[in-house]
């Protein structure tokens, strides 16, 4: 029987529709999954294909089919993580992929082919794991060369041959061929790559091979392990999946996301080697010149200026004052401020974003202000460098943090047909050093991410409540930056 297929993604599954008809004329109205609990709108089924039936065994199409005579389409949940397994043997290397993480259906096979075949074809150690990867496409499948993706999701696994890793030459072709054979006789047609690193779609150059990074065209750039443990939670929490890729070897973590304009998008997720502008201005450049970047946008926590922001305040300014460069005149600090902008068309499509439709109501967020970067940590506005620094636009200076001048200095060497749109979006953390009043407090006991944690309310002393304030922070912030990359256009500048 030949079958028309249809794909969809909604909440961060992947389904499959089949009809008998090219136009999918009965999947052309909303349809309820009742076992993932979502509803498919009728304009998310893309065409993807045809197939025939009698290419695979019975069972694996025999409820499709029933539910097509029953009514009209059958509907299956696609695997989107899989497991990778390699598998040393002692003629070549092979890397498995598997919907399985205990290989059950690799290995059924496997044992098989051992018992009916030369056993010394599979003499070898045993598979060892390598990662999860989500492969949501055909495109990125053939990428990590996978030749035959619907085959890997009927079957539940896909076999890769690959180079040694140990460096020897690759396994005969008379051997090559026979494993082959017998691996096609159960309908497993075998790839061959040539990927030798452990780490997937990396070449030699250390960057990503293309697939599924020159999709990438949004960053988020974190500055601190603690706001990269905050964004991974969130994540997580979002059912958002994330997969590894290389920018010039340093790992991006890419994740998928609904846009209202763009469909689908590819956002990665960064963080550079160390805390501080220079290393910040480092990572910018690797972005820039290594991928295929529009947008880079920096979020995480920053210190508030009590009086002029509150605790979890989330801010975006368009202005950020540099201060890091200081001198002394007659035994008094000299703070030579440079002030730069974001990109002006990033920041303005942030300020218009609805309140109201912000994924967590409690987000306040301040657009109109601004914010001063220092080279170190500041926990002391009395001290002179801290009040000197500050002194250069006390009405409007709402925040201190310590990576946003890297973004302003990317953003005024914008040239050419490289332009990249920067913009900085932080969470208050903490007030620099000073402790929040009693009224605040009360506030706080309401917030559930905070409430467990102010046995000592004082975020300068009690570590806990630190944490937990530089988690939520950071999490509001991430939550107002995934709010704007829905809404994003192709491009802003």
């Amino acid at each position: 029987m030949k079958l028309h297929v249809f794909d969809a993604i909604v909440e961060g599954n992947h389904l499959r529709g089949f009809t008998k008809n090219r136009a999918g004329t009965n999947l052309r109205s909303q349809i309820r999954v009742d076992i993932l609990g979502i509803t498919v709108p009728a304009q998310h089924w893309n065409y993807y294909g045809e197939v025939r039936t009698t290419d695979y065994p019975e069972h694996d199409y025999g409820t499709i089919i029933q539910s097509i005579k029953n009514r009209g389409f059958g509907i299956c949940v696609v695997p989107m993580k899989f497991y990778v397994y390699d598998w040393h043997l002692e003629v070549c290397d092979v890397r498995i992929y598997s919907e399985d993480k205990d290989l059950g259906e690799f290995r059924k096979l496997r044992d098989q082919l051992k018992a009916n075949v030369r056993s010394d074809l599979f003499n070898g150690v045993s598979e060892t794991f390598v990662c999860e990867v989500e492969i949501r496409s055909k495109a990125t499948a053939q990428g990590m060369g996978i030749d035959d993706y619907d085959g890997m999701l009927y079957r539940g696994f896909h076999l890769v041959f690959m180079r040694a890793i140990s460096g020897k030459e690759f396994l005969e072709r008379s051997t090559l061929r026979q494993l082959r054979e017998e691996f096609s006789k159960y309908g497993v047609i075998i790839s061959e790559f040539k990927i030798t690193d452990i780490q997937l779609s990396k070449n030699k150059s250390g960057s990503d091979d293309g697939v599924g990074l020159s999709e990438v065209r949004d960053f988020i750039v974190v500055a601190a392990v603690q706001e990269l443990d905050a964004v991974r939670r969130c994540l997580d929490d979002l059912g958002l999946a994330r997969e590894e890729r290389f920018v010039d070897n340093r790992i991006a973590e890419v994740f998928r996301l609904t846009n209202t304009r763009r469909g689908e998008i590819a956002v990665g997720l960064m963080l550079p080697l160390q805390k501080g502008k220079s290393e910040t201005k480092s990572l910018l450049e690797t972005i820039k010149n290594h991928s295929s970047a529009k947008h880079v946008i920096m979020v995480g926590m920053m210190a508030g200026i009590k009086g002029k922001s509150k605790l979890l305040d989330v801010v975006c300014p368009l202005t950020i004052y540099d201060v890091t460069s200081v001198g002394t005149m007659d035994g008094k600090f000299i703070v030579e401020p440079e002030a730069g902008t974001v990109d002006p068309k990033l920041h303005n499509l942030v300020a218009s974003i609805d309140r109201v439709k912000f994924q967590d109501p409690a987000i306040h967020l301040t657009s109109h202000k601004k914010t001063a970067t220092f080279s170190a940590k500041i926990d002391d506005l009395t001290h002179d460098l801290a009040s000197a620094a500050l002194n250069i636009d006390r009405e409007n200076v709402v925040g201190l943090e310590m990576e946003g001048s890297a973004l302003i200095e990317m953003q005024s060497r914008n040239f050419g047909s490289r332009y990249i749109c920067h913009l900085m979006i932080k969470g208050v953390a903490d007030y620099a050093g000073e402790r929040p009043g009693e009224a605040e407090i009360r506030t706080l006991a309401h917030i559930p991410a905070i409430k467990d944690h102010l046995s000592d309310p004082d975020p300068t002393k009690s570590t806990d409540l630190k944490a937990a304030l530089q988690r939520e922070a950071t999490r509001r912030a991430f939550l107002v930056a995934l709010d704007l990359l829905k809404r994003l256009p192709a491009t802003s500048s």
